[in-house]
């Protein structure tokens, strides 16, 4: 696959750089998984609710072979949008 070609690659890091905004730079090397834990960490969060999100959004950058569906795309960008309200709004 070409990188940010993928449309699930493009939601990712446009989550990121959202979530720059309020401080919490991703290091290039950095998993999705690893970046919602350090920063739910950081906050004192408990994110474990947020584990079948991720591991959908790492399903679909490093084991799918085949591009989401769009209804699929629509539904990884909802959850993603909800995972940063609370990963960047939520009061610690």
């Amino acid at each position: 696959r070409r990188g940010k070609d993928q449309p699930t690659l493009r939601q990712f890091l446009k989550f990121a750089r959202r979530l720059e905004r309020f401080g919490f730079e991703r290091s290039y090397s950095e998993s999705p998984g690893a970046f919602v834990a350090r920063i739910g960490f950081e906050r004192g969060l408990d994110v474990s609710g947020y584990t079948p999100i991720v591991g959908c959004l790492e399903e679909h950058l490093y084991a799918r072979m085949t591009l989401p569906s769009t209804k699929e795309l629509r539904a990884l960008n909802r959850a993603l949008l909800k995972l940063q309200f609370r990963l960047g709004v939520s009061r610690v």
